[in-house]
């Protein structure tokens, strides 16, 4: 199945090889990442979702269905208490679509 790139969704500077991929952190400053040699996994992963969720949107979606499957939503804000500390929440769906009588997710799909 044809997607969308993997510049258009990771970044100008994302690459790819039979066994990696890589990610410029210098993409990942358009979505609020500092980069330094100290960034922890979560701050990355937010940074990932972040810089994806600029593309895969609903109304990329339904302008050009033959590629995009993936979209990335933003939900409200919410608020929840852990151990007496009040957290800010905030929830993001991804969604993955395809036409199909087998309902099991296969990343090879995407």
């Amino acid at each position: 199945m044809s997607g969308q790139s993997l510049a258009s969704v990771l970044g100008a500077n994302a690459t790819q090889t039979s066994s990696t991929v890589t990610i410029s952190k210098a993409d990942l400053a358009s979505v609020g990442l500092t980069a330094s040699g100290a960034n922890d996994g979560e701050a990355i992963f937010a940074a990932i979702v972040l810089l994806a969720k600029q593309y895969l949107t609903s109304s990329n979606q339904v302008a050009i269905p033959a590629i995009q499957t993936i979209i990335n939503d933003v939900a409200q804000p919410s608020y929840v208490t852990r151990n007496g500390q009040l957290y800010k929440r905030d929830s993001m769906t991804i969604a993955f679509d395809k036409a199909t009588t087998n309902p099991v997710l296969d990343p090879d799909d995407y």
